[in-house]
């Protein structure tokens, strides 16, 4: 491990304890100061926050569709697999929009849609989007694509065990959200409310007995004993995949640090934005953003370690094959092949130098002639 790698793991492990402290023992508190029903600030992060961990799905299938070997059957059927996931990728998208702004997912009686049937709504969307990413992705060079199998396949992995390992501590911590508390609907009651470190193992759900309705956002009660880890932040954590692009584009290296910042300063907005909103507190935050970054970085470890044994394993390098990813043998091959094109091109550019070097010396001797010849005559 790189010194500057294992610093920068100390540091951000120190900051992490740092903040969790005062979590502990302020979080009530914080969300006490910062709740905010009627935010926009807080609404808008609500909505976008999450839309990372809907849209990675379509991108990947997207990125894995163009790329996948398309001669064998088993490439074709996998092609078609991607397709399909393409699809479902982005109706599910889209049915998150539709029902965040029509306000299918709130109490009834709080927002209306007047449309029915919203599913249908939603294929149609995402069958017209699926055909304009797909026409998108075919006018992407072939090699560039095949580099962003790497990023593909690692982000679909850090969504799974995101999601897995986020949706797994909220069943077992049952942790009541402040918007469900006494004192989060302009009370003063803070009973219900239990700190991080103490799960509620759906016992303090089942019993619901200091439940009160969100008198402003109007959320379903079905959410209300979600709040531990926050998943609005997981998801938006999952923007530190971008990292890689720098490591996989020369061209980007520059701009490598803009690659950290930009996902860091969103996940910290989209973080302080759920506490606005009421539906998490800073602990609860502060682990969803852990549990996305940290998903992040286990997926790239885990693909670079298939990617490590593509040559000495038939199936890894198989599978990468079949994926259309860019393989080390090609790499490689490109990394020798291109001081012998350099090489070519040096001698050529020599042997035309010397052409030249060459015609000039021929046209000084026949000048000289010429003028010897001229001096002559006039002798004569």
């Amino acid at each position: 491990m790189k010194k500057s790698t294992l610093i920068g793991i100390c540091t951000a492990s120190a900051v992490f304890i740092a903040l969790l402290l005062v979590a502990t023992f302020y979080d009530l508190q914080i969300s006490v100061a910062l709740g905010n029903g009627d935010s926009l600030f807080g609404q808008f992060f609500r909505l976008w926050g999450e839309v990372t961990g809907w849209i990675v799905i379509p991108i990947c299938a997207a990125i894995l569709l163009r790329a996948c070997d398309k001669k064998t059957k088993a490439g074709k059927i996998i092609t078609a697999v991607w397709a399909i996931v393409l699809v479902v990728g982005w109706y599910f998208t889209i049915t998150y929009f539709i029902e965040e702004f029509t306000g299918d997912s709130y109490i009834e009686g709080m927002y209306g849609s007047p449309y029915g049937y919203l599913p249908l709504h939603s294929a149609v969307f995402a069958l017209m989007v699926s055909g304009l990413h797909v026409w998108g992705i075919y006018k992407v060079k072939e090699k560039t694509v095949r580099k962003l199998v790497f990023f593909a396949v690692v982000m679909l992995i850090a969504l799974a065990l995101s999601q897995l390992i986020t949706t797994i501590m909220k069943d077992i911590w049952t942790r009541q959200r402040f918007r469900n508390l006494d004192i989060g609907n302009g009370g003063t009651s803070s009973d219900g409310f239990t700190p991080w470190y103490e799960p509620g193992l759906g016992k303090n759900k089942e019993a619901a007995t200091y439940y009160v309705e969100d008198s402003i956002g109007g959320m379903l009660k079905k959410d209300a004993y979600k709040s531990f880890p926050s998943g609005h932040t997981s998801a938006a954590a999952l923007t530190f995949g971008l990292v890689m692009l720098p490591e996989i584009f020369e061209k980007l290296k520059k701009y490598k640090i803009w690659f950290w910042i930009a996902p860091f300063v969103y996940t910290v907005l989209v973080g302080i934005s759920r506490i606005v909103n009421r539906a998490h507190y800073f602990s609860d935050t502060l682990f969803g953003g852990a549990i996305g970054t940290l998903s992040v970085f286990a997926s790239i470890a885990i693909v670079k370690l298939f990617k490590k044994n593509e040559k000495k394993n038939k199936f890894f390098a198989a599978a990468a094959k079949l994926l259309g990813a860019e393989s080390a043998t090609e790499v490689s091959e490109e990394s020798v092949s291109a001081p012998e094109e350099e090489t070519v091109e040096a001698d050529s550019e020599s042997v035309l130098d010397k052409a030249e070097i060459s015609e000039s010396e021929e046209e000084r001797v026949i000048l000289t002639d010429t003028a010897a010849g001229d001096i002559k005559n006039s002798d004569e």
